[in-house]
């Protein structure tokens, strides 16, 4: 129900919420219905009193068309180290010019080191990608680039090569 927030009325509405974790996830709200107003966009974080520490981040506020790429899964999250491999991604926004890259935690911070891997467009929601073999063991951030120069990275997303533990040895 709409309460008052000021002298002059306005209503709050609540137009984006979610109970669920999304791993660098996003949430768009078409505000199309305020066009031509004056909006105040508030954000809010709650949990349950017990809950592990939350956080919410802001990086990126548009009120542009929502073009971004946005990954919901990825299959399988773990690859072979010792020869090519094919992933799908399922998500939205992909456009037939994507280009997809893999990060590894070193290069991160440094896009001129992110890796390009042949990307296949099947759908707006689906990609397909070629992990070559030629990768080091470890965990690859991915990253998608639409040629609108919108962008998306879910972090450490996927597993390259097998990982061996050595037994501890105590005298």
């Amino acid at each position: 129900m709409p309460h008052l927030l000021d002298p002059f009325n306005a209503e709050e509405t609540e137009a984006f919420t979610t109970t669920r974790f999304i791993q660098g996830g996003m949430g768009w709200v078409d505000l199309t219905s305020w066009s031509g107003k004056m909006v105040e966009i508030a954000f809010s974080l709650k949990q349950p009193t017990a809950a592990p520490v939350a956080t919410a981040r802001i990086y990126h506020l548009t009120m542009d068309a929502w073009n971004t790429p946005l990954i919901d899964t990825i299959q399988p999250m773990e690859v072979p180290g010792d020869k090519d491999a094919t992933i799908e991604i399922s998500g939205e926004n992909f456009a037939k010019e994507t280009k997809a890259y893999l990060d590894d935690r070193a290069t991160q911070a440094n896009a001129a080191d992110r890796i390009e891997v042949e990307t296949i467009w099947v759908s707006p929601q689906q990609l397909i990608l070629t992990v070559p073999q030629k990768l080091h063991p470890g965990r690859y951030a991915v990253t998608l680039l639409n040629t609108d120069g919108t962008m998306y990275t879910f972090p450490e997303s996927i597993a390259v090569g097998t990982f061996n533990f050595l037994p501890s040895i105590f005298r």
